[in-house]
């Protein structure tokens, strides 16, 4: 009995390792909160706010280590044995291109060693820019992306396409759940997010059905301190009102996430007029009306995430979260309130096989309502009561296996089945459900020394439409500071049950659903030119999207009884034309010095119905980023200061005045202030719109912005991060 507990406590003291030290900068500075882990592991942990860090694993053979932090280039070592204060020095990255990023491959790379070009929001540039939407960070800082406003919800564009087209991703889970089309994008906590990974062009092979125009995936922070606690509270004018909450704890093996987000505002009116047009003779007039741009609304966002890593190489997680949005109509125009609500779940597993590869499966479920509110009393119903008008559910299940055969290649092998559903009043003939099934396969292969080449496809069974494979092939060649890339990839999009099958009715016009669409396919090119300097970054991308059978509404005669009741226009969705957009996009950072930074992007957009010879509707030619960014650390202290602006040119509507051009200017003023230990209170003051750009014409015209001009806001974020090591 002695003999196997001497050998069990030997054994126990032998597997234990204990590594402790400090990360700082060149000038010996603390790098509070950088990541310290061990690679092809689960385990790792965050400094504290000394730069200290403390890491226990078990383990019989050499480990290498990682530190990162962002703005800094990070650094890799191999540990032999227990050791104390070791210093590990970063060095500044003023153009920041080596984080880690997923969304290019599916598989971990660095942003300056993607064969597959992929953009990058950061949470610092977030920050510093003064966004709290997922709308307003990716306008201000991304100038592919364009939104359509209106009263009910913001319509996302990039590079001409529409968002019906481009799949939007939290964490590498799709989102889902529309309105009026347009994917509710309201739901995502920007109080949360790391950073927003862009990915363009078509990407079926991938991500499958929808991904045509491309991919955003918003990563979310997992914090690696023992316990982190985040409140960020933003005031703005017109009773704008937003509170973030985050609170996260890692004990031993198992990690807890939790946020709450509210958001809320009084809304505005841009005019007190309204286009009215008369159904049979054209004539237009304009009326009085309390109709208004932006509702005014609440919303609700509540996220929790349990983790448990069984070991260092073995972890389970299991989510959830709920979302519930209200917006208030004005009741002199209007009957009902809108009110929608989102449920998600998931579970997932993942096993490091080492080498990078690892084993993942994952299953997640999502439940998005619309419902009406009557605020007066409406056929049946009474002033109160609730109308549910759709449910859409989608469940998703994925399994994963990336793994290398040689000592030059990466393949990721997969499988994901889809089952999509929507229930709806809307729906004559009962509700109506559909399952896809696809496998995938994408190898990742180094050729020689600065030469990688990617490989792959999807073939994807849908329960309507049945087979259809979607290849791809990306090369990336390296010469010194100098990437070139070019890719192709083909799209493919089922049309949704809401084309198939839905109908429904939105200011006296009807649009019916067509049950004998064919899906959308898409070619894809890209040429990429890249040079990656120690304080510049320059990027030119052209590219060519051709679509065919692309789905629209088509004007058809409106029925007798629709047209007794009031309804003047009729569409159907058709497959009605082809399409092309090429482009050309263009980025810029670079570091001056004195903590100066400089940015500018621009966007060029040619988009043709190729039918028809005219552009695509909601498309603009011309749009532009520019940001001037001056940061000063002074000790363990900041302040910045964020200027910046976005330009874009008019939007066309075919047979409708166009939205006109515009730029909008936002001022920021940051600050970080270490304060007691383990806290840090970051006060922010900035104005929207600076120079007063408002677009007053009448309800119901296309507008270039909602701004109701310039707006004051402040806001204030508390942290407290706290390791007992």
């Amino acid at each position: 009995m002695s003999t196997v507990l001497v050998l069990c406590c030997s054994l126990f003291a032998f597997s234990q390792t204990t590594i402790r030290g400090y990360v700082l900068d060149a000038n010996k500075r603390a790098i509070p909160g950088a990541s310290v882990r061990i690679e092809q592991t689960n385990q790792g942990v965050a400094t504290n706010f000394d730069g200290s860090f403390s890491i226990t694993f078990s383990s019989d053979k050499v480990e290498k280590l990682r530190a990162s932090a962002y703005g800094y280039n990070s650094k890799s070592f191999d540990v032999v044995e227990s050791k104390g204060n070791f210093e590990i020095i970063l060095l500044e990255s003023p153009v920041n291109i080596n984080q880690v990023v997923i969304t290019g491959t599916g598989t971990h790379r660095r942003l300056k060693n993607s064969p597959v070009p992929v953009e990058v929001i950061s949470s610092t540039n977030i920050k510093n820019s003064g966004a709290h939407t997922i709308e307003s960070a990716l306008t201000m800082l991304n100038p592919s992306f364009t939104f359509t406003s209106t009263a009910m919800s913001d319509k996302m564009f990039i590079n001409g396409l529409d968002s019906k087209y481009l799949i939007v991703m939290v964490d590498g889970r799709k989102i889902t759940g529309d309105i009026s089309g347009s994917v509710d994008i309201s739901r995502i906590d920007m109080g949360n997010v790391k950073r927003i990974e862009i990915l363009k062009g078509a990407a079926s092979s991938l991500y499958g059905s929808d991904a045509i125009a491309g991919v955003v995936n918003i990563i979310t922070n997992r914090p690696k301190d023992q316990f982190n606690f985040i409140s960020t509270s933003r005031i703005s004018e017109n009773k704008g009102f937003m509170q973030s909450l985050s609170l996260n704890a890692n004990q031993g093996k198992i990690f807890s996430s939790t946020s709450y987000r509210r958001l809320q505002s009084d809304g505005w009116q841009l005019n007190p007029t309204e286009i009215k047009k008369n159904s049979k003779t054209g004539a237009i007039t304009y009326e009085p009306t309390a109709k208004r741009a932006v509702n005014s609304f609440y919303s609700n966002v509540f996220n929790q995430r349990f983790g448990y890593s069984h070991s260092q190489n073995l972890s389970f997680y299991v989510q959830g979260s709920f979302y519930d949005r209200k917006s208030y109509r004005p009741i002199e125009a209007y009957n009902y309130n809108m009110f929608y609500q989102d449920y998600s779940y998931g579970a997932g597993t993942k096993y490091l096989t080492g080498n990078d590869g690892y084993l993942s499966m994952d299953y997640s479920s999502s439940v998005y309502q619309y419902s009406k509110i009557y605020t007066k009393e409406s056929g049946s119903f009474k002033i109160g009561e609730h109308e549910k008008n759709k449910e859409q559910k989608y469940d998703v299940l994925n399994a994963k296996w990336v793994f290398s055969l040689l000592d030059f290649n990466k393949i990721s092998l997969g499988a994901e089945y889809v089952n999509d559903n929507l229930e709806s009043k809307s729906i004559k003939d009962g509700d109506k459900n559909v399952y896809m099934s696809s496998l995938y396969l994408q190898d990742e292969l180094k050729i020689v020394d600065g030469l990688q080449l990617v490989v792959g496809g999807r073939y994807s069974y849908h329960q309507t439409f049945k087979g259809n494979f979607t290849p791809k092939a990306s090369l990336m060649y390296t010469l010194g500071n100098f990437n070139i890339r070019t890719s192709y990839s083909a799209g493919f999009k089922a049309p949704s049950l809401l084309e198939l099958f839905y109908e429904y009715e939105s200011r006296g016009s009807i649009s019916l659903g067509n049950k004998d669409l064919n899906p959308e396919k898409s070619h894809y090119g890209m040429f990429n030119l890249e040079y990656v300097g120690s304080n510049i970054y320059l990027s030119a991308t052209g590219y060519v999207n051709s679509l065919r059978d692309m789905i629209g509404r088509k004007l058809i005669e409106t029925r007798p009884e629709d047209a007794a009741n009031g309804i003047n226009k009729t569409y159907v969705y058709s497959n009605i034309s082809k399409a092309e957009v090429k482009g050309i996009d263009l980025t810029l950072n670079s570091y001056i010095g004195y903590g100066i930074s400089l940015g500018a992007g621009y966007s060029y957009t040619d988009a043709i119905d190729k039918d028809n010879d005219v552009r695509l509707n909601n498309t603009s030619m011309h749009s532009s980023n520019v940001n001037a960014n001056w940061d000063k650390k002074i000790g363990v202290n900041s302040v910045n200061i964020n200027l910046i602006g976005r330009y874009q040119s008019d939007r066309f509507y075919l047979g409708e005045d166009n939205a006109k051009q515009y730029q909008l200017w936002n001022l920021s003023f940051n600050g970080s202030y270490k304060g007691l230990r383990d806290i840090i209170i970051e006060p922010s003051i900035g104005v929207e719109n600076i120079f007063d750009f408002v677009d007053d014409k009448p309800y119901g015209s296309n507008y270039a912005t909602l701004s109701p001009g310039m707006m004051f806001y402040f806001s204030l974020v508390f942290k407290l991060n706290k390791n007992w090591r």
